[in-house]
């Protein structure tokens, strides 16, 4: 609550984007969402963004960017110890 960890206060950073909920340059994906249907939220990002992707190369990127994909290529290479922190469960509501 005090925001004294490694990466700073959560209510610091949610404030700042709250400012921005408006502003037609900013998407706000959840984590929820891609979680219920990663390849809308990729076809979502990529319309937002101007670019487009082939049916196959959207579940190219989401077979990518699931949670155990991104655990396994990332953890030991990148973050260390910090891995653990990182990568918990990446389930809705832990």
């Amino acid at each position: 609550m005090k925001g004294e960890v490694a990466w700073g206060s959560y209510s610091d950073h949610a404030l700042a984007w709250n400012q921005r909920m408006g502003d037609p340059n900013v998407l706000v994906v959840t984590f929820e969402d891609l979680k219920q249907d990663l390849s809308a939220g990729i076809q979502q990002i990529c319309s937002f963004i101007g670019f487009s992707l082939t049916d196959a190369q959207v579940q190219q990127v989401a077979a990518a960017s699931t949670f155990n994909a991104m655990k396994e290529s990332q953890l030991p290479r990148q973050h260390g110890n910090m891995g653990n922190v990182i990568f918990r469960k990446g389930e809705v509501g832990d």
